[in-house]
């Protein structure tokens, strides 16, 4: 099965990835390539996976994953992962290559989430009073 990726921009800085379909070795290149444009823009401050539709996740999918949160990290951003299906969890889970608290169970959470951070270091670095933070 063929990855398919729906790439938009979210509220501070929130970069989504919705992905539907296999994160394999087929298509881990289609998944690097749309990171990849995600950490490019320089507004992008969060990345936030939608894995809702994702039914299988490989090795080398899950190695993606991983040097996907590594990037944004770098970038002094925030990772988060939403609405992993069970199988896929699992893998997360055996592998033990995520915090746990970047998995989250809904898209709200997941954005709560990026928010607060984001405020967070909006404060820290004297930004606080933006508009819509």
């Amino acid at each position: 099965m063929a990855l398919q990726i729906d790439a938009s921009h979210g509220d501070f800085g929130t970069y989504k990835l919705r992905l539907a379909g296999n994160l394999d070795s087929d298509t881990f290149q289609q998944f690097d390539e749309a990171v990849s444009a995600a950490l490019s823009d320089p507004a992008t401050r969060a990345l936030r996976l939608d894995l809702h539709d994702l039914r299988f996740i490989s090795s080398m999918g899950l190695g993606s994953v991983v040097k996907a949160r590594k990037a944004i990290e770098q970038k002094g951003g925030v990772f988060a992962i939403v609405g992993a299906q069970p199988q896929v969890r699992k893998v997360f889970e055996i592998a033990r290559m995520l915090p746990e608290e970047t998995v989250f169970a809904t898209r709200e959470e997941a954005d709560e989430y990026l928010a607060m951070i984001q405020r967070k270091v909006l404060e820290e670095q004297g930004e606080g009073d933006q508009p819509g933070v």
